[in-house]
């Protein structure tokens, strides 16, 4: 799922919208200052799981349902976690054994009502032994329901003492049994065109074995296929995992040629063909390289300081815990998921020049700690999509020259200063719900916005956005 696809982790309130913008702003530029129009707060109150029709487990083809309850008639909830769009269809994110799977809307929208059905249907490579997770915030406050039920996992005042923040998280009694297909690690990392031939691949399986201990090579297949580059031999090491090596007939590749495993139906006892979810990285090759990444440079080891954000790249890259990150590794890096995973220091990053999405949401500091310093991401040009929610971040001045942004989530912070934001004029999605603004005026020349939250804030004054001609959604509730 593209980042671009989803707006996390916003915080309910009195959603506007208005198609264009153009006619909301005409209405508010008839208040006065101190004015405001009638506002009503919408928040979820419950979400009830279906439970699978046999014990605990859901199986291939069986039907998840996910019931959002609001504490009363709403239409769209657009602001409320993980509930998104991709164009007109309202999607909900839910994690299966650490892969995040996408629940659709199961009722057209435009009615009004209390709540919103989603389902989603297994696949056979979905397994998970702990228990479906939906990522929060889901703003509400009441429970999960379902075999097993879970209270609210915190409470935040800036909403109020009866309304927090619900996640869940490993739901027992709904773990999910089928079967994967996984890289372990490879050898030679990083790999390039150079090392390609006699590279080793290890892949494992989840919920299914091997059917034989030796595994022909033509049951193994790259996807999409590579120029040149082929499964020479399998050894296998246990009943779930083998040992891939490569042989490459030389050729040239694109810079960062990325390829998926898959084994077919009959090496495993699955019954069906399965392919990583991740993928492997072929570098670029050495002769294509600019003068500031030469080859010593992308084979250094790099340091990053957080032991958890290691733990996430290593598992973006499809790396084994402890497994050594080099320049290389994370210059493959397009994509990274850490909300709500304690992130207290980005130090190390800087290496992540490709990095196009990165999601550090939810990441606020502990009591007495600062908040995360952002200098490490000042010099990753090729952020498009980028999610620091609920980071009780003021200062944003590293963002400034981010100017390839396309979506930014800054609510739930306490930036008051958008100066530094006034040059990312590519910006089409932007949230700053609960920062305490009182001053827009640095958001008057991004009129590529097609979407901006500015609930939750201190503002009186919106003339600053007469001219944003590209606004589809503005939301001003709570102000």
């Amino acid at each position: 799922m593209q980042f671009s696809e989803r707006l996390a982790g916003m915080r309910s309130g009195t959603i506007r919208v208005v198609r264009p913008a153009a006619l909301l702003l005409a209405a508010l530029g008839a208040l006065g200052p101190g004015q405001a129009a009638a506002q009503t707060v919408r928040y979820i109150t419950s979400i009830t799981l279906s439970s699978p029709a046999t014990g605990d487990t859901y199986v291939q083809g069986e039907t998840i349902t996910a019931t959002l309850t609001f504490s009363h008639n709403a239409n769209d909830n657009r602001s409320c976690g993980p509930i998104y769009y991709v164009g007109n269809h309202l999607k909900l994110s839910i994690v299966i054994g650490g892969v995040e799977r996408i629940m659709n809307c199961t009722d057209g929208l435009g009615a009004r009502r209390a709540s919103i059905p989603f389902s989603y249907t297994v696949q056979q490579d979905d397994v998970d032994a702990d228990g479906v997770s939906i990522p929060g915030p889901l703003w509400g406050g009441a429970l999960f329901a379902g075999t097993s039920s879970k209270t609210i996992n915190r409470n935040l005042a800036a909403i109020g003492s009866t309304r927090g923040s619900i996640a869940i998280d490993n739901l027992p009694g709904h773990k999910v049994a089928g079967s994967r297909l996984a890289v372990s690690s490879h050898s030679p990392n990083p790999l390039t065109e150079q090392n390609l031939n006699g590279a080793t691949i290890d892949v494992s399986l989840a919920g299914t074995t091997f059917a034989t201990s030796s595994i022909p090579a033509a049951q193994f297949e790259l996807v999409p296929a590579v120029p040149g580059l082929s499964v020479d031999s399998v050894a296998s090491a246990t009943s779930t995992a083998a040992t891939l090596t490569l042989a490459y007939a030389g050729g040239s590749l694109p810079d960062n040629t990325n390829f998926a495993v898959r084994v077919l139906s009959a090496a495993h006892a699955g019954g069906v063909d399965l392919t990583t979810w991740t993928t492997i990285t072929i570098n670029f090759a050495a002769a294509d390289m600019d003068e500031e990444e030469d080859e010593q440079e992308v084979g250094e080891p790099v340091a990053l300081a957080d032991p958890v954000l290691a733990g996430a790249v290593r598992r973006a890259l499809g790396k084994s815990p402890g497994e050594v990150l080099r320049v290389a590794d994370l210059m493959a890096l397009t994509s990274l998921y850490v909300r709500g995973a304690g992130v207290s220091s980005l130090a190390g990053m800087e290496a992540a020049r490709r990095l196009e999405s990165l999601s550090l949401g939810d990441n606020a500091p502990a009591p007495g700690d600062k908040p995360l310093d952002l200098a490490p991401l000042a010099g990753l040009s090729s952020l498009a999509h980028l999610d620091l929610s609920d980071n009780a971040l003021a200062d944003v001045s590293a963002l400034s020259g981010l100017t390839g942004l396309r979506t930014l989530l800054l609510d739930g912070n306490a930036v008051r200063d958008l100066t530094p934001l006034a040059g990312l004029t590519g910006l089409e999605a932007l949230t700053l719900s609960g920062n305490g603004l009182a001053d827009i005026s640095a958001l008057s020349g991004l009129t590529a916005l097609e979407q901006l939250w500015l609930d939750g804030n201190d503002l009186t004054d919106i003339s600053a956005l007469a001219g944003l001609r590209s606004l589809i959604y503005l939301h001003l509730g709570d102000n």
